[in-house]
This record gives C-alpha cells, sequence and structure tokens, in this order.
C-alpha cells in the first residue's frame, strides 16, 4: 500500500481524503488518514502544507455519522470538509471545487498565477487587435513580438474553469483569435 500511495501522491498538488461515512468505518478512516500523511511525508510532501479536504462519502447507507458529527469532524480540523453520495454524483463536484480552490490559492501564494492570468488574457486581447486602455502602441507592439503561436493551442487554466465569466472571455478571444489566424 505505501508503494502505491506514492506513487499516487508523488508531485500532488493537492488531496481529497475520502472517508466512509460509516461509523463501523471510523478505526479504519482513521488509519488511512494517518498512512496518507505518511505517505506524504514519505514523498517529501509536508502534510500541513499541501491543500487538503475531507469528503464523508456512503452518506445513503445506514449507520452513518450523523450531521452534528460531521459538524464536530470541521470544527476540529483545518480542512474543508464535505458530504457525498459519490454513487450518484451528490457532493462530488462540490469536493472538487474546494480542493481545486484551495490548490489554487496555494499555487498563486507560490507563483502569482494571477499576474500570469493577467498577462495572457492580454496578450489574447492584443494578438485580436484589443489594446488594454494604459497602454500605447509601442508596447503592445512589443508585447506581441514576444507571443508565439503556441497561444492557440493553449487548454484553459483552473482560475479559468473555475471563473465561468472570465472563462467565456477568454474562450471568446480564443476564437476571435483562431478565426482572425485561419482567415476565416
Amino acid at each position: 500500500m505505501r508503494r502505491r500511495g506514492g506513487v499516487v501522491l508523488g508531485g500532488a498538488d493537492g488531496v481529497v481524503f475520502v472517508a466512509d461515512s460509516q461509523r463501523s468505518m471510523s478505526r479504519i478512516n482513521n488509519e488511512f488518514w494517518h498512512g496518507m500523511r505518511a505517505y506524504l511525508t514519505d514523498n517529501s510532501i509536508d502534510p500541513d502544507a499541501i491543500p487538503i479536504v475531507i469528503q464523508f462519502n456512503k452518506r445513503d447507507l445506514p449507520d452513518i455519522r450523523t450531521e452534528e458529527e460531521i459538524e464536530e469532524v470541521r470544527r476540529r480540523g483545518t480542512e474543508p470538509v464535505y458530504t457525498a453520495v459519490a454513487i450518484r454524483g451528490e457532493g462530488v463536484l462540490e469536493t472538487l471545487r474546494g480542493l481545486l480552490t484551495l490548490v489554487l490559492k496555494d499555487m498563486n501564494t507560490r507563483y502569482d498565477f494571477e499576474a500570469v492570468f493577467r498577462y495572457r488574457q492580454g496578450v489574447l486581447r492584443g494578438l485580436v487587435g484589443e489594446r488594454p486602455a494604459d497602454e500605447d502602441a509601442n508596447q503592445s507592439a512589443a508585447r506581441e513580438l514576444t507571443v508565439s503561436t503556441s497561444v492557440l493551442d493553449d487548454s484553459f487554466s483552473l482560475a479559468e474553469l473555475l471563473d465561468v465569466e472570465g472563462f467565456r472571455e477568454c474562450a471568446e478571444l480564443q476564437r476571435a483569435l483562431r478565426h482572425r489566424h485561419q482567415g476565416v
């Protein structure tokens, strides 16, 4: 199990710890929680620094922890706690969104991605002929010279996916750029 955990967790940017909501699984959940933290440490990942969310799954089964018990777990820990019935898709996207939000905040703290995304959005605007109000023609031309055509094939960022309006704006700019590039 340690070996498999290392392969899965090595290089991870965040972790969803899925716990079984059944009371009879409490001891096993606890063992896996401590095991996960050990796996992270074994793979040179600080378990106190990596974004982690907890999901209590199988909420549709008998003898599960009550909402009050789940709330107690929330109060005791620092990790966000979600509930789910994964087999029906309930709570799965909320858990993923919670983790992605934490991962993006963590990565932005480390790499200042917001500045990169603002720059990328500005590059896309420049390529379709738009120019930021505070940029003169020389700055715009210099910026466009540094842009490679790989922007055309670039996939959308997680931040853009979480920000629906930003996603739509970037999608429209990329479509306009593709049409311009194809002569449409």
